[in-house]
This record gives C-alpha cells, sequence and structure tokens, in this order.
C-alpha cells in the first residue's frame, strides 16, 4: 500500500529538513515541499503501444509495470544561516542533488 502524497510529502520535509540541519551554518530549519502533481502509474504496453491485460471478461485487468512517487515542483528553506552565500550554495547544491531536481525550484532565506 501506497502512502498518501501528503504523507509522502511530510515524509520528504522531514528528511530534507535533517540533511540540512547537517550543514555547517545552519541553524534552525523549516522546509516547504509543494509537489505538483500525485502518484503516476506506468502501465505495461505491447509492441503495437496497447496496453497488457491480464483475465478474461470483465475480470481483465491492466498489468501495472511500475508506480512513480509524486514530483516535486518546489522547495522553500527558511533557516538561520540562509541568508549567507556559501551555506545558500551549499543548501542548494544539497537539495538539488538529493532529489534530482533543477536549482531553480529551491528557494532559501533566512
Amino acid at each position: 500500500m501506497l502512502p498518501s502524497a501528503e504523507a509522502y510529502r511530510a515524509a520528504l520535509r522531514e528528511e530534507i529538513t535533517r540533511l540540512c540541519q547537517e550543514v555547517t551554518g545552519v541553524g534552525k530549519v523549516t522546509v516547504l515541499v509543494n509537489l505538483s502533481e500525485g502518484y503516476s502509474y506506468v502501465y505495461a504496453r505491447d509492441t503495437d503501444g496497447d496496453c497488457v491485460s491480464v483475465g478474461s471478461g470483465s475480470g481483465r485487468e491492466a498489468v501495472l509495470e511500475r508506480v512513480l512517487p509524486p514530483s516535486v515542483s518546489g522547495i522553500g528553506i527558511v533557516c538561520d544561516g540562509g541568508d549567507n552565500p556559501d551555506v545558500k550554495a551549499r543548501l542548494t547544491a544539497l537539495v538539488s542533488a538529493a532529489l534530482g531536481i533543477g536549482t531553480n525550484k529551491i528557494y532559501i532565506t533566512s
């Protein structure tokens, strides 16, 4: 069973908060995580691009290949030290690498 999108957002927020607190020069941290959508479901397709299904009659079901988590559309971080350009650069690079998002989706302030 997948966690709700809100539970996923909360887990990300906690993880990013803990990560940021480990950076030298960062004090108290508050993190906001914005998700662009819910979970995405990818279904198996045959060589013609048609959805693969199993079963027969009304019991036919599409074959689920994988479930993608909600994508992060933005991160806001307010922290002690967030006005220091060096701290801001390190946090931006860290969060970008950790979440695989562009630095333009991260805002940091004190």
